[in-house]
């Protein structure tokens, strides 16, 4: 059984069933199929076959923790050995160095897809040695949670579902600014619920609803830089925020 925080249309009630992926054996239990093109693939066909399984009114989640506690509690930001092809320099030669195995030099060395990275052009060396900032964590986590939920869009598109309900798994943990950063990116994909794990006393569900609150849509005048650097407020107002409900389930999915 489900908590909903918030309703959407009626579509979502506390007996909604949430269906995901089983967990893998990797140490990421699923987040590592994420990383690389073929396993994204992989990935896609998996949802789809999830979502020809649903009947009408389930939720379809994308199951894996991408969250930047998680990320970093097994490891992943200093990870010189787990290849990804998401982030713009090459895993372990975002640097100047030599390959102890071969003896090449290497330099910088960039994917083969080159240009700027995926995820903000100020963002290039995740994993990397040296460390990673607590800001490109909470980038890179809010990255990876959106490209877990194209996957799952896609895999809609593909499965000729057009009436199943997509949910954008988060798990409540970390730090608070974090958490409501991954809120904000997961909506930008429009799901039709956030699935959320790990929010489950008061106090957290209290900080859960303080969340939805300040990002509910809303109309209202954005501000911009002049070509001089001053700070200007725009004439016209423009639509901010989201409404997307929050599911809340048990980490076993009762």
């Amino acid at each position: 059984m489900s908590h909903v925080m918030s309703s959407k249309g009626g579509l979502i009630t506390t007996a909604t069933r949430v269906l995901s992926l089983s967990k893998t054996a990797d140490p990421l239990l699923g987040a590592e199929r994420l990383l690389m093109s073929n396993d994204r693939g992989s990935l896609q066909r998996a949802y789809k076959d999830l979502l020809q399984a649903s009947t009408s009114g389930d939720i379809i989640s994308t199951t894996y923790n991408t969250s930047s506690a998680w990320l970093k509690q097994h490891g992943f930001f200093k990870d010189m050995q787990r290849d990804n092809d998401i982030t713009y320099y090459v895993v372990g030669r975002g640097r100047k160095g030599v390959d102890p195995a071969t003896g090449e030099e290497f330099s910088f060395e960039v994917q083969n897809m080159g240009g700027a990275s995926l995820i903000g052009k100020n963002h290039y060396c995740v994993p990397r040695a040296m460390g990673v900032s607590a800001g490109e964590e909470k980038r890179f986590a809010g990255h990876l949670g959106r490209i877990n939920m194209q996957v799952l869009k896609a895999a809609k598109d593909g499965a000729g579902t057009g009436d199943a309900l997509l949910g954008a798994a988060i798990n409540f943990s970390g730090p608070p600014s974090f958490i409501e950063y991954q809120l904000q990116q997961l909506a930008s994909e429009s799901p039709d619920a956030f699935v959320i794990t790990g929010c489950d006393d008061a106090t957290q569900r209290q900080r859960l609803k303080e969340m939805l609150s300040r990002n509910e849509r809303r109309m209202v005048k954005l501000t911009h830089r002049s070509t001089t650097g001053m700070l200007l407020t725009d004439a016209h107002l423009s639509e901010v925020g989201f409404d997307i409900p929050a599911v809340l389930v048990k980490e076993d999915g009762e």
